[in-house]
């Protein structure tokens, strides 16, 4: 087949006309195209019929307005009939779909990229380095569905929830005794949290775990309040989006990472949450750290934050390994005001 040579021109875009029965949604894609526009210029020409009806191109006219660019490159397919217009506005979308990543190429060629490739869609700013695994039980695929599916709807906040919560309830010491008393006014309570967040600059707050309460009425950590860090169940902004990386222990490894750029990660330690024992469930994470041991689980930390994280034994009679944390060294402090220096007069 002879291929016709391509006769290229450039066209104004205030004359050019979008299709008005586009079948292809592409308002989430348009400041993504315009980045890529802005950092590599206008690569790709849009393809008009005779009378300057887009063929394809709509999100590059589109990005091209927001960045207030007057000119762009055009292809004018005049030899098309109307019926072959119709067809190629679908297939040149609907072919792409058929096309997947190669994991290991693509962490190839982003690790030698010194670029915020997370400008250029989200997906590549989720894509873990560390680890490109496609097993879909993993946690890590569902925390950052949630996240995407809570701002495509428009919500502020969202509460993430692992699959074995299955109650809620109240800790508080009282008469020198830790007690526990079941949550029966978990609207209320979300209400609170959410307007604390509000008001505060908090990231994600997070609910207590039970391991969290050893110690009894003695533990700091349920006196103070309020500790450093967000597992398990948690409400986060959704206007302010976090993507969890690593596919183990990608909660505690993502409140990491970005407490030590600054995000404010708490637990608010009064409510807790009601779990099962780790690891007795059947199916999901639980068969994966039957095959790799939680020796592997606790390395994805180490490999983030080695400077704040290193594995250890724990247990009482049967030892595992587990990440240890030292939180000193992990996120940014606020000082007493009594650390603060004030002027003399």
């Amino acid at each position: 087949m002879e291929s016709k040579k391509m006769n290229i021109v450039y066209k104004k875009v205030k004359d050019l006309i979008p299709y008005e029965n586009n079948p292809r949604n592409n308002d989430e894609a348009v400041d993504y195209v315009a980045k890529s526009i802005e950092e590599f210029g206008f690569k790709v020409p849009c393809v008009v019929s005779g009378d300057g009806v887009l063929i394809t191109g709509h999100t590059r006219l589109k990005a091209c307005k927001k960045l207030g660019i007057d000119e762009v490159p055009c292809i004018v397919a005049d030899d098309l009939t109307e019926d072959q217009i119709k067809a190629f506005r679908i297939a040149d979308n609907k072919v792409s779909e058929y096309s997947t990543w190669d994991n290991e190429k693509l962490a190839e060629e982003l690790s030698e990229i010194m670029m915020d490739m997370g400008q250029f869609g989200d997906d590549l700013e989720k894509t873990d380095l560390g680890d490109l695994d496609t097993d879909r039980r993993i946690g890590v695929f569902a925390r950052n569905f949630i996240q995407d599916e809570a701002k495509r709807l428009g919500y502020k906040f969202h509460l993430q929830l692992d699959d074995d919560v299955h109650g809620f309830g109240y800790r508080f010491v009282q008469d020198g005794r830790l007690r526990c008393v079941k949550c029966n006014h978990l609207d209320e309570v979300l209400e609170g949290m959410v307007q604390m967040m509000k008001e505060t600059p908090i990231t994600s707050l997070s609910f207590g775990l039970s391991s969290y309460y050893l110690g009894g009425a003695e533990n700091n950590n349920v006196q103070e309040g309020m500790i450093r860090k967000t597992m398990t169940t948690f409400l986060m902004r959704a206007d302010d989006l976090q993507y969890f990386h690593m596919r183990m222990n990608d909660d505690i490894t993502t409140s990491l990472i970005n407490g030590m750029r600054g995000k404010l990660y708490y637990t608010y330690m009064p409510v807790m949450v009601y779990v099962d024992p780790t690891q007795v469930q059947h199916g999901g994470m639980t068969d994966i750290y039957k095959k790799n041991g939680t020796y592997r689980k606790s390395f994805y930390s180490v490999m983030c934050c080695p400077s704040c994280v290193k594995v250890s034994a724990m247990g009482i009679t049967e030892y595992r390994i587990h990440h240890e944390i030292s939180w000193n060294n992990a996120v940014p402090k606020l000082l007493s005001e009594r650390w603060c220096k004030h002027e003399r007069h």
